[in-house]
């Protein structure tokens, strides 16, 4: 919309800008604000220079919106806070500055509502990085965890085939020292019959 009235400006509407040699206050802070917003010093001698260029309205058109920098849209605050920078108000002193007033208002919201979504597009990186992050850090616990279970799978394992073992090892200790004792009663048996044999006479 505020486009639109400001390339429905005629020739007769910048004509009635440059005419004023002491524009009033409204017309000459609106004229300077557009003049922040082209990067030229904010004074009515400049605002003049650029009226009187026969482009001036296509150079409105085209201004890269999102080319505005952050520094242009704080140097513009002084003047769009002021409570008189209000279309309504300046229509009282001219019509074609109130359409001027209307472009230099609609792109100072164009530009906050701008920054808005880049500061609520950084925090969502922010956020889903810490996402990832504390999901790469879940799923190296479940991994850890994974790999402790199986660890203690493994150990239950070991043990149990650590007590088979034992259990062999101890039934056949007991397998030899039951031949151990075998051996010694014959051995003890011989012994006694050898004894027995040399205390018989021969013949």
């Amino acid at each position: 919309e505020s486009m639109e009235e400001v390339m429905a400006l005629a020739k007769d509407d910048i004509a009635e800008l440059k005419s004023f040699n002491k524009p009033p206050g409204l017309v000459k802070i609106v004229m300077e604000a557009v003049c922040i917003l082209h990067g030229v010093k904010p004074a009515w001698e400049e605002a003049q220079v650029m009226l009187a260029d026969k482009n001036f309205l296509a150079r409105m058109k085209d201004l890269d919106r999102n080319g505005v920098s952050d520094n242009t849209i704080r140097r513009l605050q002084a003047y769009v806070r002021n409570q008189n920078f209000r279309p309504e108000a300046v229509e009282q002193v001219s019509q074609a500055a109130r359409s001027l007033c209307l472009w230099v208002l609609a792109l100072d919201q164009y530009a906050k509502v701008r920054s808005n979504i880049a500061f609520r597009s950084g925090k969502l990186r922010e956020a889903v990085a810490k996402v990832n992050l504390t999901q790469q850090k879940l799923d190296e616990k479940k991994r850890s965890s994974e790999e402790l279970h199986q660890h203690v799978i493994n150990l239950r394992h070991t043990h149990t085939a650590h007590v088979a073992a034992l259990k062999t090892i101890e039934g056949e200790r007991k397998h030899t020292l039951t031949q151990i004792h075998k051996i010694a009663v014959l051995t003890n048996s011989f012994a006694s019959q050898r004894v027995e044999w040399q205390g018989r006479p021969l013949g």
